[in-house]
This record gives C-alpha cells, sequence and structure tokens, in this order.
C-alpha cells in the first residue's frame, strides 16, 4: 500500500444487509439521518455510510442503534417476523414507506392505510 493511501474496512454483502435494514426502520420510524446520528451521537454522515454498506457498523453501535430504532439485534441477521432475509425484498417496503410519509394530512394517510388493509386480506 501507498504511504497516502489509508486503510478502510472491508465492507460485504452483509454490510448492505445491515444498512438497508437501519435504512429501513428509521424511514419507518419518520427519523432523519440526522436524528438517529443525534441519538447515537454519530454524525449523519456515519449513518448514512452505515446504510449503504461503505463501512462496517461495530458490534457495539449495532447494539445500540437496535435499542434506538426499537428492534432486536438479531433482525439485523434475518431474523424477523416478516421472513425478510434478502435487502433485496427491503426495497418495496421502503419505498412504501416513504411514499406513505409524503402524504399530506392524517385524514388521507388512514384511507391509504385502508386501502393497503383491505389489499392485504
Amino acid at each position: 500500500m501507498k504511504h497516502h493511501e489509508t486503510m478502510r474496512p472491508k465492507t460485504g454483502a452483509i454490510d448492505k444487509i445491515i444498512g438497508e435494514r437501519i435504512r429501513a426502520r428509521r424511514i419507518a420510524l419518520s427519523w432523519t439521518q440526522q436524528k438517529l446520528g443525534a441519538l447515537l451521537d454519530l454524525s449523519f454522515q456515519q449513518v448514512q455510510k452505515y446504510e449503504k454498506g461503505e463501512n462496517p457498523v461495530p458490534p457495539s453501535t449495532l447494539a445500540q442503534i437496535a435499542r434506538a430504532i426499537r428492534t432486536d439485534i438479531q433482525w439485523f441477521f434475518g431474523a424477523t417476523e416478516t421472513g425478510v432475509t434478502s435487502h433485496s425484498e427491503l426495497r418495496e417496503p421502503i419505498e412504501v414507506t416513504s411514499a406513505f410519509n409524503r402524504l399530506g394530512n392524517a385524514k388521507l394517510r388512514r384511507s391509504a392505510l385502508a386501502v393497503v388493509k383491505i389489499l392485504g386480506n
């Protein structure tokens, strides 16, 4: 390695999955990266890097994130009630949650939720 290069932690598929799960849960809570970062004493840039899988999340930080986003640490590794096991399966719920959060008022959100519940049955 050249002297001017810095060592970056190597990331893999699991880092991307964990990052996407962090992002999905953060969005479901209607939180910004800034809010999650503030709760964890991290910059929003660091949260962003974790969510993109650019930096691996240290185990102690992962435990803090799990507590902050009100989930179990096993959830990051595929232990879910919904059976979601791959990061590609998280894309649609993220899109739905994002669209729902953009709805302008409570009446519209309740109507959209009623439609989704009907379609789900």
